[in-house]
């Protein structure tokens, strides 16, 4: 074997090695871009959800929570408190009064 055949040999090989990993790597950031992704809009959609919730809630409620944030998290614990008690309607009414 001469010089040149042992180079491109040796470049051939290296060439193979990149390639692999560099398809390794993008089928792992796309993987990871897809969970991102998923895990972004389903964040956004659960802002969203107590966004609503916290405008439905009355003020006088939530009058000592000054950052917004926690007036949303509170209203959406209280919403849920309620709803999860409309089987038994007595019971949605004293979980709500006692969130009052």
């Amino acid at each position: 074997m001469d010089g040149g055949t042992k180079n491109t040999a040796a470049r051939a090989a290296r060439r193979s090695i990149r390639t692999s990993k560099v398809k390794e790597n993008v089928v792992t950031r796309s993987f990871d871009a897809n969970v991102d992704t998923d895990s972004r809009a389903s964040q956004l959609r659960i802002e969203h959800h107590t966004r609503i919730f916290a405008s439905m809630c009355p003020d006088e409620i939530l009058e000592y929570y000054d950052d917004y944030n926690t007036r949303m998290y509170y209203t959406t614990l209280m919403l849920g408190d309620i709803s999860g008690a409309m089987n038994q309607k007595q019971e949605a009414v004293e979980s709500a009064l006692k969130i009052v």
